[in-house]
């Protein structure tokens, strides 16, 4: 029997696009922020929430996380691979061809239905939610942090860190920086 092969890193489908579940009660997921150095799409931060016990890891494009009280424009993608989660790397062509830098983290899921979830990660409180029809794939990406609460928030930065992307995603990480993370992940890639 033949292997499927991937339409793109971790989609095998790229017209598989899971419900998000509903959940009876909060659950903790596991969450990632990649940044993403396109060739075609140019940088943007992928929003990866992976349903526990599934094969689901749902993900939106954003150009940049929200501050408390903003919204931003998430671009829903394929449903990728629970096996995609963490992953870092160069894609060399095709679907998504650029430098991938995964940020791995927690999210409390505090409610999920089709069309909508709301979530806490990294101390901010995020929902995003669907803005149109099932078919659509725009949807935004709110930040419900209080401005107070936000002030709390921070953390070190270094390279690999949720931190330093937590930085580039504000626009508070130097390009040089980035650049040079993009280049040990294709010397990494290389390998």
């Amino acid at each position: 029997m033949s292997e499927k092969k991937e339409f793109a890193p971790g989609i095998l489908d790229r017209n598989r696009f899971e419900s998000l579940p509903s959940l009876a009660k909060p659950a903790v997921w596991k969450a990632q922020v990649s940044q993403h150095d396109a060739f075609k799409a140019g940088r943007h931060f992928d929003v990866r929430l992976l349903e526990p016990d599934s094969d689901n890891l749902h993900s939106w494009a954003i150009r940049r996380l929200p501050r408390p009280g903003e919204k931003v424009l998430a671009v829903l993608q394929p449903t990728h691979s629970a096996s995609y989660y963490g992953w870092e790397g160069v894609i060399p062509s095709g679907y998504g061809a650029g430098a991938v830098h995964a940020g791995k983290s927690k999210a409390r899921i505090l409610t999920s239905e089709p069309g909508k979830i709301s979530f806490q990660m990294r101390g901010q409180l995020f929902t995003l939610v669907r803005t149109g029809e099932e078919a659509e794939r725009k949807w935004l990406l709110l930040n419900r942090t209080s401005t107070k609460l936000a002030m709390g928030a921070g953390g070190g930065a270094g390279p690999g860190t949720d931190a330093t992307i937590g930085m580039a995603m504000a626009g508070k990480l130097p390009p040089s920086k980035f650049q040079k993370t993009v280049r040990e992940l294709e010397k990494k890639n290389a390998r």
